[in-house]
């Protein structure tokens, strides 16, 4: 963070000097139009990925008393419930939003054994990462996957 900050201040001196330098109109806004350019650029390579990971961490702690409750759930009838909803008043005051950010909502699917919570994250508005948990730890290891937390996410190859 502390670099992206450096090159914003230099990149403001630039600009500073370089439009009082020249008068033409055409060649001041070219040149607001590649810093506007490459400051995106920069964020979508520095800043984008640390607030990926905090609305990653932040939807995951949401979820805790969720797995919470599952848990006290199957202890109490030897199965997991067909929905969240069978959660509450019980187990459960209310079944936490997880919109934030690029996150919609979270789904649950019940298994034999176990159950999966999962949500994806719209990344740069084409890619998206599956984020999931699953209470037996149960993963596809043949897939490309990355940890996060107790959590793990499915990823492109080509972003790591």
């Amino acid at each position: 963070m502390p670099f992206i900050f450096l090159i914003g201040i230099v990149l403001c001196a630039l600009i500073t000097v370089f439009l009082k330098k020249y008068q033409s109109k055409g060649v001041k806004l070219l040149f607001i139009l590649f810093t506007i350019v490459f400051v995106c650029f920069l964020s979508s390579k520095f800043i984008s990925p640390t607030l990926r990971d905090y609305s990653k961490g932040y939807v995951i702690n949401k979820l805790e008393p969720v797995i919470k409750a599952l848990e006290k759930y199957k202890k109490d009838y030897h199965t997991y419930p067909e929905s969240l909803q069978l959660l509450l008043p019980l187990y459960i005051d209310k079944i936490p939003s997880a919109r934030v950010l690029t996150i919609k909502n979270v789904e649950y699917r019940r298994g034999n054994e176990d159950y999966t919570l999962l949500f994806m994250q719209y990344i740069n508005g084409w890619d998206v990462d599956i984020v999931m948990y699953n209470s037996n730890k149960d993963y596809d290891k043949s897939i490309n996957l990355r940890k996060f937390a107790e959590w793990y996410y499915y990823f492109r190859s080509d972003d790591n």
